[in-house]
């Protein structure tokens, strides 16, 4: 039976959550959504279940680090081994998550080879040990899958049905197949069809949808066609982090442009706080476009971030964009490498300052 108190039952509905990313949803940004959009539900990155159980654990763990802040907040879980599942989510359930989800939806081929992510689509006894090991391992604690369709054909019924029968508390679904990837449209039709199946298999099982929404005003849009629980967004949040918010008309093009520095310079302050050296800059530079496109001045910014080499270089960039003094001294428009040449000091100077802007 899926538990009582799960943090699932304390959600509006429908909820609004974030899905989890490889590289992306990790406990700064996971703080930065809190703040401008306030999602219902947070996950984490992908944790490896093995790597979470070896000697050299620390890189690994390093994924489920996380804030009081960022609750209610799920810890995603990949891999196929059922012992190293059980032992990592002891692990979760020690660190307090409020919830551990195992991934059986990751479609990329690297994962698929190995029989992890969807690859358990094709090995459902294999799935089927996985979520006993991972409810042995933290039976306190509500335990949710995400998946695809199916591999290659839609199979709601066999695949889906199959899992609901494992008494989930929470059972998010992408309304694609492993074989589509992120190409064509998510069929939200099976949805419908998987409430059904819940209805009947395991009424007490909460349902996400996920794919291809947009925001959260669409999602409580089609609220009214596909009435599930809940609704994930990805890809889209990326684009634009105020995406998640419930508030209509919410984008990140909304704001000015002093608004948007300020915003991606407040990101680069918690990433360098929370990681040093341990996280290099190269995860923020996919953030440029998130922040900055449109920007008036995107076009002079963009090269200069997507050059530099430390939160330093890149809180000197955009220090510049957004001082006016800083913008017309001598050396404002600098390739971040020549301010380093000169000893770093201005370097640490701008950081300094947009930590103080920042607030």
């Amino acid at each position: 039976m899926p538990l009582a108190h799960s943090v699932y039952r304390t959600l509006p509905r429908p909820f609004i959550a974030m899905a989890p990313m490889e590289d992306i949803t990790d406990t700064v940004f996971r703080r930065v959504l809190q703040r401008v959009a306030a999602p219902d539900l947070l996950y984490t990155e992908f944790a490896w279940a093995n790597g979470l159980c070896s000697p050299k654990a620390t890189r690994f763990k390093d994924r489920l680090r996380f804030h009081p802040e960022e609750r209610p907040l799920i810890a995603q879980l990949w891999g196929r081994d059922p012992e190293a599942y059980y032992g990592a989510a002891r692990y979760v359930a020690e660190l307090g998550y409020d919830g551990v989800d195992i991934n059986m939806g990751c479609a990329v081929k690297k994962i698929l080879k190995r029989g992890a992510g969807a690859g358990l689509i094709e090995t459902p006894e294999l799935a089927r040990e996985i979520i006993a090991a991972v409810r042995s391992g933290a039976p306190h604690l509500p335990l949710s899958v995400k998946t695809r369709l199916g591999t290659h054909r839609p199979a709601v019924a066999e695949w889906c049905g199959l899992l609901l029968e494992q008494d989930l508390d929470a059972l998010c679904l992408h309304a694609r197949t492993a074989a589509q990837g992120y190409s064509g449209s998510a069929e939200w039709s099976r949805l419908n069809e998987l409430l059904a199946l819940r209805d009947r298999i395991a009424p007490g099982t909460i349902i996400i949808g996920n794919g291809d929404i947009k925001t959260a005003s669409e999602a409580l849009a089609l609220d009214r066609q596909f009435p599930v629980d809940g609704f994930m967004l990805g890809r889209a949040v990326v684009r634009d982090p105020l995406s998640l918010s419930r508030t209509p008309g919410s984008s990140v093009a909304r704001l000015s442009e002093t608004e948007r520095i300020a915003l991606f310079r407040r990101h680069i302050e918690l990433h360098a706080e929370e990681w040093g050296g341990r996280r290099q800059v190269g995860v923020l530079k996919r953030f440029v476009s998130t922040y900055l496109n449109g920007c008036p001045r995107y076009a002079t910014l963009r090269p200069l971030l997507l050059r530099s080499e430390s939160h330093a270089e890149m809180l000197h960039v955009l220090d510049a964009a957004g001082n006016p003094r800083a913008a017309g001294s001598r050396h404002a428009t600098d390739n971040p490498r020549a301010a380093r040449a000169r000893g770093g000091d201005e370097i640490r100077d701008a950081a300094g300052a947009s930590a103080v802007e920042a607030g």
